[in-house]
C-alpha cells in the first residue's frame, strides 16, 4: 500500500469514525437522553474531532493548514474585518496607570 492510499485511507476512516460520533449525539438528541449521556456524547464527539484535525495535520503536513490560515487571512481582508496580524493581545498602552476607558 502506498502512502497517499495509506493517507487517505486513514482520513477516511478517522473522517467516517468522527461522524459516526456526531451522530451518535443526535441520535441521542432525538431520543431525549439525560444530560449526563449528552455530555458523554458531545464530549466524546469534540474530542473525536479534534484528534480528526491533528491527524489531518499530521498526514496531510502542516503545509495544508498554513495555506488555508493564509487564505482565510485574505477572506477576513476582504470582508473588512481585523486581520490577526492586526490584533495584539493584550493590548499595550503607553501609560501603565492610564485606564483603558480615559485618563487616570
Amino acid at each position: 500500500m502506498n502512502k497517499r492510499r495509506k493517507t487517505r485511507w486513514l482520513l477516511g476512516a478517522g473522517s467516517a469514525i468522527c461522524l459516526m460520533a456526531w451522530l451518535a449525539f443526535t441520535v441521542g438528541m432525538v431520543l431525549d437522553l439525560g444530560f449526563a449521556a449528552l455530555f458523554v456524547l458531545a464530549t466524546v464527539a469534540a474530542v473525536l474531532t479534534e484528534g480528526l484535525l491533528w491527524l489531518a495535520a499530521v498526514l496531510l503536513g502542516v503545509r495544508a493548514f498554513q495555506t488555508r490560515r493564509y487564505l482565510w487571512e485574505r477572506v477576513r481582508e476582504w470582508i473588512g474585518g481585523p486581520s490577526a496580524a492586526d490584533q495584539t493581545f493584550p493590548r499595550k498602552r503607553t501609560d501603565p496607570y492610564q485606564r483603558p476607558g480615559g485618563t487616570s
